[in-house]
């Protein structure tokens, strides 16, 4: 059952007008996953969203919005077209736009989500354009899942946050100033160097972080966080292996709108109401 988030101003008329704010639901955290890819080619990657960890489900259900963001990292290769669609080939809605760092060590970055359904996915594909799978058998790729309940049917409660960043492959994310309570804040970063490990993070929640290795490696790191008020602005990154001016990074900071609640409650349904606590009616 969603939890009824917490602001009611109470009646203006007993039994006739029960709420004078439109009340939402919280958002909860159900799960995130994280996995990085050796270069291949031919067939896109199916990653299975059964096996989430660190919050309140293993797999989403119905309603629930499913964030993937998929990075693929290169050796001077030109800007690749990603792409994240469910096993039956539909596109999930892209996060601003796909980013593209175009260095000695290139990175692409494409963030993009779903609402599940009433018959909830229990896989996604990820994959390049062109040759498929990577794009190159030379260039590793990673993926990292974050799942939320009870977000708002329009999601971005601010516009995403996003940049591509040459020299360095340290992740430095910008910063966003969310103005709803009960926004929630999801961050990603993706690097590309020749010697990748995995990113930490300092204040991020259920921060999870995945490399692969090949000519050239990817990592990738992403967690979210529950604002409550002002700017939130990132903690850098920690780790991602060697750095050096020949490599690339991208980051996306998106923040999360509450879910509306029924509205329209009033009359007979103040009852109902205060049996789940809300007091004034």
């Amino acid at each position: 059952m969603k939890t009824l988030f917490r602001y009611f101003t109470g009646c203006l008329i007993a039994g006739l007008v029960c709420l004078t704010a439109t009340p939402s639901w919280a958002i909860s955290y159900v799960g995130g996953d994280v996995l990085g890819y050796v270069g291949q080619t031919g067939a896109a990657i199916s990653k299975s969203l059964t096996g989430l960890a660190g919050g309140s489900d293993a797999a989403p259900v119905d309603g629930d919005l499913v964030i993937v963001s998929w990075c693929v990292a290169g050796n001077a290769t030109p800007d690749r077209a990603l792409t994240i669609k469910t096993t039956g080939g539909t596109d999930y809605t892209l996060l601003g736009s796909e980013m593209f760092a175009n260095d000695g060590n290139t990175t692409n970055l494409r963030v993009a989500y779903r609402f599940m359904t009433a018959t909830p996915d229990t896989t996604v594909e990820v994959s390049e354009a062109v040759a498929a799978g990577t794009g190159a058998v030379t260039d590793a790729g990673a993926i990292h899942i974050g799942v939320f309940r009870s977000v708002n049917a329009t999601p971005l409660e601010q516009a995403v946050q996003l940049n591509a960043v040459l020299n360095t492959m340290v992740v430095d994310p910008g910063s966003i100033t969310p103005t709803t309570t009960g926004t929630y804040i999801y961050v990603v970063g993706c690097g590309s160097n020749s010697i990748g490990a995995v990113h930490t993070s300092g204040d991020l929640t259920d921060f999870r972080s995945a490399t692969a290795a090949d000519n050239t490696d990817a990592t990738i790191g992403g967690g979210y966080h529950a604002w409550t008020s002002g700017t939130f602005s990132p903690a850098t990154y920690g780790g991602g292996g060697t750095d050096g001016v020949s490599m690339s990074h991208a980051w996306l900071i998106v923040a999360l709108a509450p879910a509306a609640a029924v509205e329209g409650f009033g009359g007979s349904n103040c009852g109902a109401l205060m049996l789940l606590g809300v007091g004034g009616c």
